[in-house]
């Protein structure tokens, strides 16, 4: 007779028959419908085809269903699913998917928070990336705004400035361009102060 043992099953080979102790090989929760019904599942796999109950801190649960995956060929390895499906009302907070045949048991814990966890939405993902792209466009292109209307600012009050000081020297050229078309005496100057 030859044992060989790994850390979740045990196989005992003697002449054609081995025989592996019960091993979970999947297991956790899914919400079923607004936020009132979850299914929890359980895998496991042995030789000869393992029983899986289910527990709750308050003893044995009774509404689960088995399926099995693989024919039922006593030579081979069996594996089997389990659900078990929970209401709002009768919902725990930590349940275990136990997993037996004559050889041995396997077991796992399975807890629960308050809310379900969701996957990703992805048109929530899709509309909150677009928002935050148009809320970047808008930032950098109000930067870009008032970054060259206060160089332009400045820029406008030089020219002004430049502006009104060459019509002033043109008026002096114009002026002193302007030929003196009447005279008046240095008499006649005086009189009109």
């Amino acid at each position: 007779m030859i044992f060989l043992i790994y850390p979740a099953l045990l196989i005992m080979i003697s002449g054609s028959v081995i025989i592996v102790r019960p091993q979970i090989l999947n297991f956790g929760r899914s919400f079923v419908n607004s936020g009132t019904s979850w299914r929890l599942f359980c895998e496991a796999k042995a030789k000869p085809r393992p029983n899986i109950t289910w527990w709750n801190p308050r003893g044995l649960l009774l509404n689960e269903s088995q399926v099995l995956i693989e024919q039922d060929d006593p030579n081979k390895v069996q594996i089997i699913i389990s659900t078990l499906n929970i209401t709002n009302n009768e919902r725990e907070w930590r349940y275990w998917c136990l997993a037996q045949n004559k050889h041995g048991t396997a077991h796992q814990r399975i807890d629960f928070c308050k809310k379900p966890v969701h996957g990703v939405s992805w048109p929530i993902v899709a509309w909150s990336t677009s928002l935050c792209l148009v809320l970047l466009v808008l930032a950098v292109g109000l930067s870009l705004y008032i970054k060259n209307w206060k160089r332009n600012e400045g820029t406008q009050d030089h020219t002004v400035i430049k502006n009104s000081q060459e019509s002033d020297q043109s008026d002096e050229n114009m002026y002193t361009a302007m030929p003196n078309t009447f005279s008046i005496s240095d008499d006649e100057l005086y009189e009109n102060i």
